[in-house]
């Protein structure tokens, strides 16, 4: 056994501890039985001074000094006693040498055997004595007379916090004027901000306090407030915190890292929120923390947070509730980081100028507010907080609920399941995991604005429909509904682009995998080279990209393929579609002056999609990554793909029926030969017209396009480059193909 013994340590800890978890720990700390005696007689005394370091304080019976009035201490003659603590017991003394009155404080008689409680009272001295500050009682001396050591400091002729709350409470109770409130605030506002200044100090020297309380706070007659008893003091190396153990400190102004016994770490903020907890109290005399014993109130400082001051009293500005509450946030995080930072906030509070704290989020808010009703909750007050709690939740599910995309997913009478991928705003990549939101029916499911793959699956695992869901408008009035069914009679609802102040509906037919892709060609799973390597874009930028197995058509969707899909859906056709129909001759051209939405239904209508930006270079530059369709560079033979100057020119003409005859003059069929075709048998990806793909390019929300069109020369054209287009726009330059996955995502692919 250890002769070091510290009482006073031994008790304030078991003190928080209960049952077993007591015996155990007594068992281990007390180093006699009579040692163990005192402390049982100690932890078995009901009330006490509030203020004490727990609400269990020492029996009478204890010697706290082992002076008299009268006693010479060295050249100090202790006149009167004018205070008790944990520690020790302070005297009014003069100092017969210099004739001053100065306050002496003379260890406990218990004390005196301890070899650590000497060292506190030696350290409580000289971390006093090493600071100068107007609001720092300073120490005059350290010494020992006759076996009783003692500190000298400065007689501050006034009286101590605890004392002016009490009389504050007795005024308030006999019916004070009102004016008085304003002033007490400010006074409080004042004091607390001069203890600041004293923290900082004291921070700045290395020392954290550890007992910032009511009555270690002295008030002159003349108004100033003082910080003083450094006895639990800590030195700490700057910027560093320092491992705590032990509830050290009085429980209701202890900081919740000090109240954790489980080697919480402590520095200047712990000072800050012991400093809250005072303010708190000065406010509305009332403690922020408290309980019927030491573990309830320790429990409060660590779980709970004590109601707003305003909701006390109404006449506490706001800006003086917000101050408080900044430093008696439980994270340290969320606190003033330093007592400057709360000393300025204050004096800029009672110099009427704009404080630098803001008061909690909405968020936060109502999880402080639910925190703080718990108990109220368990013992049946829980209807009226929940419609509190409704009424709250109410107006921010409207706020969210407005800021959501609003989907509804449905399929006829057979169920499948959905899967949704959310594509990435800043990279424009689909996240390779779905989430599984269940079988259909599924109505006004809510979704954050963006880009998304949803994918509906039949129960058997042989087809499945894909949407290239761009969901940018959100709100109830701007919901999305996507249908699947099994036959050819869909017709799309959707209109040619959606419209920000109604719904859209979106339709799509379930057809056999097998059949859908038997004429596609596959691109196997693996890592292909994209983007452009001269261009600064972060979206377009030249990367690696991983994608799953997938297919793509070899040829690009014609006139006569969209012209099928028109009458079989009655969807609005693209404006120039008149002089396209009926035109044998144009019917094998690639469809132009298409939208993205009118793509997509084409799309979904044969049960495909279209391709991302990703998948149509992987698919045009294979697995080598090249810049053009059979490899690094063009052959000269390639020179036939360049414009003619008679095209350069009518193009510019902007004129709808010039730039129709070059589109039906100058584009090759689908299907006519190709000798810029892939290796792997795909046409036409660098001629004739560009080509549109899923992806949009936030936030202008334009469509992007891949490819060559017919006026661009191949000198400055390549397969990396990206083009983009406003969403909803036309262009005679712009058409598509289709594109299908191998399989549903996180699905077994073939």
């Amino acid at each position: 056994m250890s002769s070091v013994w510290d009482e006073k340590s031994v008790y304030l800890t078991a003190v928080t501890l209960r049952g077993e978890d007591r015996e155990a720990f007594l068992q281990g700390a007390c180093p006699t039985p009579e040692a163990r005696a005192r402390i049982d007689r100690l932890l078995s005394q009901p009330g006490g001074d509030p203020d004490e370091p727990t609400s269990q304080t020492p029996p009478v019976e204890v010697v706290f000094g082992g002076a008299a009035p009268g006693t010479m201490l060295d050249e100090f003659r202790l006149l009167r006693e004018i205070g008790r603590g944990g520690m020790g017991t302070v005297y009014l003394a003069e100092d017969t040498l210099l004739h001053r009155e100065v306050a002496v404080k003379v260890l406990a008689e218990h004390l005196v055997g301890s070899e650590r409680a000497l060292a506190r009272f030696r350290d409580e001295a000289r971390n006093a004595a090493g600071l100068r500050h107007a609001s720092i009682v300073p120490v005059y001396k350290l010494g020992t007379d006759g076996g009783l050591h003692y500190i000298v400091s400065e007689y501050v002729d006034g009286t101590t916090l605890s004392q002016e709350l009490e009389a504050e409470r007795r005024r308030r109770k006999e019916g004070g004027a009102p004016e008085g409130l304003q002033r007490w605030q400010k006074r409080a506002a004042q004091i607390a901000a001069s203890i600041a200044d004293a923290l900082d100090c004291s921070h700045r020297a290395g020392i954290l306090h550890r007992d910032v309380k009511p009555s270690n706070i002295l008030l002159e007659r003349g108004g100033g407030a003082r910080l003083t008893d450094f006895g639990i003091a800590k030195r700490v190396v700057a910027g560093e915190a320092i491992l705590h153990t032990q509830a050290i400190g009085t429980c209701h102004y202890m900081s919740p890292e000090q109240a954790s016994v489980e080697d919480a770490r402590i520095d200047q903020r712990s000072d800050v929120f012991s400093l809250g907890a005072v303010l708190y109290e000065m406010l509305t005399l009332r403690r922020a923390f408290d309980g019927a014993d030491a573990s309830q109130v320790l429990k409060a400082v660590m779980s709970d947070d004590p109601p707003k001051v305003r909701s006390i009293d109404r006449t506490i500005p706001r800006d003086l509730e917000t101050i408080c509450h900044k430093a008696l946030e439980k994270s340290p995080a969320r606190r003033y980081q330093s007592a400057a930072h709360l000393s300025a906030d204050l004096r800029a509070f009672l110099g009427g100028l704009p404080i630098l704290a803001r008061p909690p989020g909405i968020g936060r808010r109502v999880a402080i507010f639910s925190t703080r009703h718990r108990v109220a909750i368990a013992i049946g007050a829980f209807f009226a907080l929940g419609l509190a709690l409704l009424i709250s939740w109410n107006r921010l599910s409207v706020t969210r609920d407005a800021a959501m995309s609003w989907v509804t997913i449905e399929s006829g009478k057979t169920p499948v399941r959905v899967l949704i991928q959310r594509c990435d705003d800043a990279t424009l990549e689909l996240q390779r995991e779905a989430r599984d939101a269940g079988t259909t029916p599924i109505r006004d499911m809510k979704l954050s604005p963006g880009q998304y793959r949803i994918t509906l699956e039949t129960a058997d695992g042989l087809s499945f429909a894909e949407f290239n869901a761009v969901l940018l408008w959100p709100g109830p009035g701007n919901r999305v509904h996507l249908e699947v069914v099994s036959d050819g009679s869909t017709k799309d609802r959707g209109g040619p682009q959606p419209n920000p102040g109604s719904g859209r509906r979106l339709d799509a037919r379930l057809i056999s995998t097998e059949t859908v892709v038997r004429s596609m060609v596959g691109v196997d799973t693996g890592e292909y080279r994209f983007g452009w390597a001269q261009v600064a874009d972060p979206l377009m930028k030249e990367r690696t990209v991983n994608l799953p197995r997938f297919f793509i058509d070899r040829t690009k969707v014609s006139n006569r393929e969209y012209g099928a899909f028109l009458d079989a859906t009655g969807r609005t056709p693209p404006p120039h579609w008149q002089k396209v129909r009926g035109r044998e001759a144009l019917d094998d051209l690639p469809v132009a002056n298409v939208s993205l939405e009118d793509a997509e239904a084409f799309a979904r209508w044969c049960g495909k999609r279209l391709p991302t930006v990703f998948e149509w270079q992987a698919a045009m530059r294979g697995p080598a990554g090249w810049r053009y369709p059979t490899g690094e560079t063009l052959a000269a033979t390639d020179e036939s793909l360049e414009p003619t100057q008679t095209v350069l020119l009518a193009e510019q003409s902007w004129d709808p029926d010039s730039l129709f005859q070059i589109y039906a003059s100058s584009v090759r069929g689908v299907h006519t030969p190709d000798p810029l075709a892939t290796p792997s048998g795909i046409m036409h990806c660098f001629d004739s017209v560009r080509e549109l793909c899923a992806n949009m390019a936030l936030p202008r929300q334009d469509v992007v396009m891949q490819g060559r069109a017919w006026s661009e020369t191949s000198r400055f054209a390549d397969l990396t480059r990206t083009r983009s287009t406003p969403f909803g726009g036309y262009s005679l330059k712009c058409g598509f193909r289709c594109a299908k996955s191998a399989a549903p995502p996180g699905a077994a692919q073939h």
